[in-house]
């Protein structure tokens, strides 16, 4: 068995927070060495932090509302155990999902609850976009990934503070430190887990967190596998270039000369073999000051 801080990063949420610590309390009860329950108010306005006190659980709060990711990090920096639990305050993840997780800490550096079900993959508004991160996601990482940004998982504090990527502050926390365990060859365990309907509203707001979150992969591209985010450029040039410089050749064959196709194709090849160079570049540079 392991000891382990449970991390409940919580803004606004009142109306569930002291239920959550509760059912976390009775769920890790015999399934831990030693356990906590720490709650980081990120500068609620309402009852959030005297609701969970009450619950029983250790409350560190923001005097100001910092982010998702900022509230995690300050947990992190509070707990009294490497292992840390992480689940959102809103409902929507079951601690007693906890229990289907643990026995895989023994074998892997971060055990994720991969939500299912329609409530996860949203509406159709949202659906394309969940999907497109997913496949991105995978591109960056060249692995399968069932849940991008899942708030249940289990993670060492220690590990996670030697993860290379700066973390994003924001609802992208969880994006973020997926990749970047994935990226850096760390062992990543996929549990399915139900999802459910949250207590409350939603803090997300859908356009402003799905343009972090792509921003967060690009990132994640240009950071840990360059040459992966020039190949789309490089294609971009190189494949016109090609189709010219098909039309130049057929061009003579057919004798009505193209010299217009010769010097577009010429442009663009030369381009695409700019970009290649650019990213080579920044892939020698980022395997020479790779942390050991």
């Amino acid at each position: 068995m392991i000891s382990l801080t449970v991390l409940i990063p919580a803004y606004n949420e009142e109306s569930a927070v002291s239920d959550i610590v509760r059912r976390c309390r009775e769920t890790l009860s015999g399934q831990v060495d030693q356990f906590e329950i720490l709650v980081v108010d990120d500068g609620s306005a309402d009852q959030t932090a005297p609701a969970a006190k009450q619950a029983g659980a250790r409350v560190v709060s923001h005097s100001v509302n910092r982010g998702y990711g900022r509230a995690i990090l300050t947990g992190i920096e509070h707990a009294a155990h490497d292992w840390i639990g992480l689940i959102d305050a809103d409902g929507s993840y079951a601690p007693s999902t906890f229990r289907d997780l643990l026995p895989y800490v023994d074998k892997y550096d971060m055990v994720v609850g991969a939500r299912t079900g329609s409530i996860f993959w949203g509406s159709v508004i949202k659906l394309p976009a969940r999907t497109a991160f997913h496949q991105l996601a995978e591109f960056v990482t060249g692995q399968k990934i069932p849940d991008l940004n899942s708030g249940m998982r289990l993670f060492k504090k220690s590990d996670a503070k030697n993860v290379e990527l700066k973390f994003s502050q924001g609802f992208s926390f969880t994006t973020t430190l997926t990749v970047a365990y994935l990226s850096e060859n760390r062992t990543v365990r996929f549990v399915p887990i139900p999802y459910h309907s949250r207590v409350g509203r939603s803090k997300v707001h859908y356009l402003r967190d799905t343009l972090r979150a792509a921003q967060i992969l690009v990132q994640a591209i240009a950071f840990y596998n360059p040459l992966k985010a020039v190949l789309p450029l490089v294609l971009v040039q190189l494949l016109p270039a090609l189709a010219l410089f098909a039309i130049f050749i057929l061009s003579w064959v057919i004798n009505s000369h193209q010299p217009a196709a010769f010097l577009a194709g010429s442009f663009l090849l030369a381009g695409a073999c700019v970009t290649a160079a650019i990213g080579m570049a920044m892939d020698v540079y980022r395997t020479s000051t790779r942390k050991k």
